[in-house]
């Protein structure tokens, strides 16, 4: 039969110690848990052209909502917003922003193109 090395005095002396480290360990994880840890720049260039562009298409869904404001205001302001988007995207390296935004900006600008060939008379 083995016999024990730690004595009854020394096995309470280093529990303690073994249980404030597992509760600090376990509070970290805690804490880590609990915050979000944001994996975007912040105050670069993308970050500004981020929230103008987010304005821009605010302005883009408002004018949408008005049956007052011509459409162009509308696919105008969605142009901008989607080009400032498309851009971050190439920046961020993020291919679903690139390819949504890619295929919005190509219906937008055609749109658009339309338009102005309508309202300068040269389809109808």
């Amino acid at each position: 039969m083995l016999e024990s090395t730690i004595t009854s005095t020394e096995f309470m002396s280093v529990t303690p110690n073994r249980v404030d480290e597992i509760e600090d360990k376990i509070e970290a994880l805690e804490d880590s848990l609990s915050s979000v840890r944001k994996v975007t720049p912040i105050h670069d260039s993308t970050w500004y052209v981020k929230w103008i562009s987010v304005a821009f298409v605010c302005c883009a869904v408002l004018c949408r909502s008005v049956e007052e404001v011509p459409k162009i205001f509308d696919v105008s302001f969605s142009i901008v917003g989607t080009a400032g988007w498309l851009w971050v995207g190439f920046k961020w390296h993020d291919r679903a922003l690139i390819i949504l935004n890619t295929i919005l900006l190509a219906m937008l600008v055609s749109g658009a193109f339309r338009y102005y060939l309508t309202y300068f008379g040269w389809i109808q």
